[in-house]
């Protein structure tokens, strides 16, 4: 076992989870924001609480995270993990953990084969709670509404100064909300097509589970054509909460 003379053991408390580990653990990784953050040349910058160090990030993904720097790999549990593909993606992306083709087994974002049946299913599920996962951040930004729109393809744009915004996107948010949009990346493009083929799903699912939705309404929007711009089809996905939302603990 690894031990440094300059107290190399060291806590990362995240999200109120705390994680004991060495820094040569987090160094043996230097392209990480980690293994950046705790190389010598950087130690005058850190500001520990005794040899604790908080970070505000999701402390029940960082397990992986942690799990990643002392084994090289994403030891993730698909459907039987305690938090969504997307929540660790999310985290692997601000931790800057390289994310190989094979380092999600179930992922949607690398590919070497063509998806099976089971697969399939898992995209749908991943989708519904990202989904779930919008409502809620809806709520936490103390908002009761949320239009989301997921387009077919880019918007033609005519005129090059037209709604360039929505070219990039291809998903609408109304109001937008910055961690919502982070949320749904995955499903930029395939959003859409889980839509048109899972509508009456979705729609059971989300009502099922979130049981302070006070509307949800999914809808498709035919292709519309302007002077300047044509924008594809798209399904719709409003929801309204009862408003406020206070939960007693």
């Amino acid at each position: 076992m690894t031990s440094q003379n300059d107290g190399g053991r060291i806590i990362l408390n995240v999200g109120g989870i705390k994680y004991e580990t060495y820094r040569t653990t987090l160094t043996s990784y230097p392209d990480t924001l980690l293994g950046t953050m705790f190389q010598e040349r950087n130690k005058e910058l850190l500001r520990p609480n005794g040899n604790e160090y908080f970070i505000d990030r999701n402390g029940k993904a960082f397990h992986y995270i942690m799990e990643f720097y002392r084994t090289g790999k994403i030891l993730w549990l698909g459907s039987n993990s305690p938090i969504t593909k997307q929540e660790l993606k999310i985290e692997m992306d601000f931790f800057q953990i390289p994310c190989s083709p094979r380092s999600l087994s179930t992922s949607v974002l690398h590919h070497n084969s063509f998806p099976t049946s089971e697969q399939c299913e898992e995209m749908l599920q991943d989708f519904i709670e990202s989904l779930k996962a919008c409502i809620y951040e809806t709520s936490w930004n103390l908002r009761s509404y949320i239009n989301i729109s997921f387009y077919s393809s880019s918007l033609k744009n005519n005129n090059h100064d037209v709604a360039i915004d929505v070219v990039k996107r291809i998903i609408g948010i109304d109001p937008y909300i910055e961690q919502i949009e982070n949320i749904l990346e995955p499903f930029r493009i395939s959003g859409y097509e889980l839509l048109k083929k899972f509508e009456l799903e979705i729609e059971e699912e989300l009502k099922k589970s979130i049981q302070e939705l006070k509307n949800l309404e999914i809808s498709h929007q035919p292709k519309w054509s302007g002077m300047d711009f044509t924008i594809s089809p798209y399904y719709s996905v409003t929801v309204k909460l009862e408003n406020p939302i206070y939960k007693n603990k």
